[in-house]
């Protein structure tokens, strides 16, 4: 049996990122991870700087804001290789 099995380490979920450093593993109940969002989206439609392509450029914004309910639900375990 491998470590990382059918997306899953123990029967739990793993989720793999780009956005952590590798070999670095964040373990956590995330029902305990609060995210708020502030107003609505922004949305900013642009037909003028892709117009010689004959492109519409849109964009949309939004603010968010995230935050921990409890710290001790959450560890961060980093793995090196044996020297």
């Amino acid at each position: 049996m491998f470590v990382l099995e059918d997306g899953r380490i123990l029967g739990k979920r793993v989720i793999t990122s780009t956005l952590v450093s590798q070999g670095t593993a964040i373990l956590g109940d995330f029902g305990q991870l609060l995210v708020a969002s502030f107003g609505a989206v922004d949305v900013v439609i642009d037909p003028y700087s892709a117009a010689t392509s004959a492109t519409v450029k849109v964009t949309m914004h939004a603010m968010h804001d995230v935050a921990v309910r409890h710290a001790t639900a959450f560890n961060v375990i980093t793995i090196t290789a044996a020297p």
